[in-house]
């Protein structure tokens, strides 16, 4: 019978005595130690904190986190640059808005879970190059949260 796939993933580094584990979706190369000398131990506090940062997240998609960008009252990225001191005209944020009501919305990606989206998934959308250039301001912040 398969192993049932985790959501993270246990191993050791050299020179280290403790067991470190990585969480499905975090960015390449980010770890943290489970301060642990035991596996079993090591895959129990990995598992923890699987179930925290699932419970956390919820069930986030790209339509739930990208609602607000590109209101002019409400996003956060407009928000962003006038508070820098930098402009942004409303008709270049009403033209973003309008890309993504027509492009992004549209398409069958916004309603996975943000995490789950993969490369091949993005290449694979209906959306084209530039649409998806117009939301890098919105995966950005996803990243940060």
């Amino acid at each position: 019978m398969p192993r049932h796939a985790e959501d993270f993933r246990v191993f050791k580094i050299a020179n280290s005595p403790y067991y470190f584990f990585t969480l499905k979706g975090w960015p390449r190369g980010t770890r943290r130690s489970t301060y642990s000398k035991s596996l079993s131990r090591a895959h129990q506090v990995a598992k923890d904190a699987s179930e925290r940062e699932s419970r956390a997240m919820g069930d986030v998609t790209l339509r739930g986190v990208a609602e607000p960008y590109y209101v002019w009252d409400r996003c956060p990225h407009v928000r962003r640059l006038l508070d820098e001191g930098k402009q942004i005209s409303r008709r270049y944020v009403a033209d973003c808005r309008r890309r993504l009501e027509a492009y992004v919305f549209t398409d069958p990606l916004v309603d996975l879970q943000f995490f789950d989206i993969l490369p091949g998934d993005r290449s694979r959308s209906c959306a084209s190059d530039d649409i998806m250039l117009s939301i890098a301001s919105v995966n950005k912040r996803c990243v940060y949260r």
